[in-house]
């Protein structure tokens, strides 16, 4: 979703201020990616809500059928800041179309993430109305609350699914600063994971609000557990679920280096994005030193390598990238492996909308959002790449069942030492809650390796994936290299 369309092509070394279109609004845009930048196109379609609507601060994930849902936004600027609206609505890109969905919950900065096996969607209202949470059923188009509630600290609240097939919500909870985790069918009840609270770090805590990142790390089939990581602060950490008491430990030591424009590493940095690699490493980008103030921290940095649950051991500074990213700023990992960044306001609090029209649309004046796309290339881009060669056959049916033959080129069958699908990401305000990331066990066949999905729903939800083979890492390489993805589909039973 994007203000205007525009055309530009960028790369982390080569960054180019996009050329702005004439603003139209809450316009609907198309980003294609290409080998060295990508292009911006608009569409003929009208905005998702109807006039005077706006779904800026809405949230939004994908569904089990790869369409695009988002619930809520914002009300107004000035007095009417902070307010949501109640409005829904889906995108299918199969017939190009948006489809009004039935909302009563007016919600402001919500978190929306697939549930009960991918089949729903759920909305958390995070620290307003009381926490509420409104779900959209499978094959419904009509929200409605459940009777089960947690109310954060802060709006867009951080949740991830386990791999019994909950929610983990690594947000504090506002009454107690402790984390829990939802049933997502039976009586939906509410847990407490662990007896100690979210580490309380920075002014504002970095990680009592969406200001910081959480990602979960990948999950083994063989071995299901979840792990999940805070980022963002200059302590990092990670709280494993399975564990008798869990907990949140330190993540690794963060580098002591000078970066771009001076900046000191390690360092606390605000609304800045962490992306899930297919090698298993998170990507950091973007971010200040404060909330609405300080440096902008240009540097990427990558945590250390992660194989069957073991987490980040170690962390490194990357280059600069050209422009800043703070408040509004996006990152979203792409089928190649690399990583799409674009958005941000400077100064945080956006632009000065208080000549309000009555059209709904802000004068931006001045207009001070960051209009260039920059595309960060992994280490891997350049490697000796594994190759998937039937694409188009590959497609998850149903639970387990029929293994799923991949051809592979450009290594050998042994050489094959992992095979992961991610599900695609959906990105707003710095955090991306779609993120999930499954190696599939496999065994090696004439030309290939056979798969199969997961029996489980609550281990692989529903929904589209991007499926990367990786070969066995050479060298110095840090890890074992992936392919292109191949897009794949884990659809319900029949």
């Amino acid at each position: 979703m994007s203000a205007c369309c525009r055309t530009g092509r960028s790369s982390w070394s080569e960054a180019v201020r996009a050329a702005a279109a004439t603003s139209t609004g809450t316009t609907t845009c198309v980003y294609t990616p290409n080998s060295g930048g990508g292009t911006w196109s608009s569409s003929s379609l009208p905005k998702p809500y109807p006039a005077a609507k706006d779904p800026f601060c809405a949230g939004h994930t994908i569904d089990w059928n790869g369409d695009f849902v988002i619930h809520g936004g914002l009300l107004g600027y000035g007095a009417q800041n902070g307010f949501g609206i109640a409005n829904s609505a889906k995108y299918s890109a199969a017939y190009n179309a948006w489809t009004t969905l039935t909302t009563t919950h007016a919600y402001y900065c919500p978190t929306l993430i697939p549930a009960n096996g991918g089949f729903d969607v759920w909305s958390f209202a995070g620290a307003a109305h009381g926490g509420q949470i409104a779900r959209l059923p499978w094959l419904g188009t009509s929200w409605a609350t459940l009777p089960v509630s947690h109310q954060t600290v802060a709006t867009y609240p951080r949740v991830h699914p386990t791999t019994d097939g909950q929610l983990f919500v690594s947000s504090p909870d506002a009454g107690n600063f402790k984390n829990y985790k939802i049933a997502t069918s039976g009586a939906f009840t509410r847990t407490l994971v662990g007896n100690d609270l979210v580490p309380n770090e920075g002014t504002p805590p970095i990680y009592h609000h969406f200001k910081g990142s959480s990602t979960l790390a990948v999950v083994s089939q063989a071995a299901p557990k979840s792990v999940i990581a805070l980022t963002g602060g200059v302590t990092p950490y990670y709280k494993d679920l399975s564990a008798a008491t869990p907990a949140w430990t330190p993540l690794g030591t963060r580098p002591a280096e000078t970066g771009a424009d001076g900046v000191q590493f390690p360092v606390r940095r605000y609304y800045q994005s962490a992306t899930l690699l297919p090698t298993g490493q998170t990507l950091i980008t973007g971010g200040r030193t404060g909330e609405y103030s300080g440096a902008f921290v240009r540097n990427a940095e990558l945590g250390g390598q992660e194989i069957n649950g073991v987490v980040w051991p170690a962390w490194s500074v990357l280059s600069p990238a050209t422009l800043q990213r703070g408040y509004h700023s996006t990152a979203l990992l792409l089928p190649d492996g690399r990583v799409w960044t674009a958005g941000s306001h400077i100064p945080e609090d956006g632009p000065d909308c208080s000549n309000w029209n009555f059209d709904q649309i802000c004068d931006l004046s001045p207009d001070t959002r960051v209009m260039g796309v920059e595309i960060f290339t992994p280490w891997y881009y350049s490697a000796s790449r594994p190759t998937i060669t039937n694409c188009s056959s590959i497609h998850f049916t149903y639970s387990g069942s029929p293994i799923r033959y991949i051809g592979v080129g450009n290594t050998t069958p042994a050489n094959v030492a992992r095979v992961i699908a991610m599900r695609p990401g959906s990105v707003t305000h710095n955090h991306d809650m779609n993120q999930l990331a499954i190696e599939l066990t496999f065994t090696t066949a004439a030309g290939g390796v056979n798969v199969a999905a997961p029996s489980s729903y609550g281990l692989m939800p529903a929904g589209d994936w991007m499926l990367f083979v990786l070969r066995k890492k050479t060298g110095t390489e840090p890890t074992a290299v992936p392919s292109i993805a191949c897009w794949t589909r884990r659809n319900y039973p029949t």
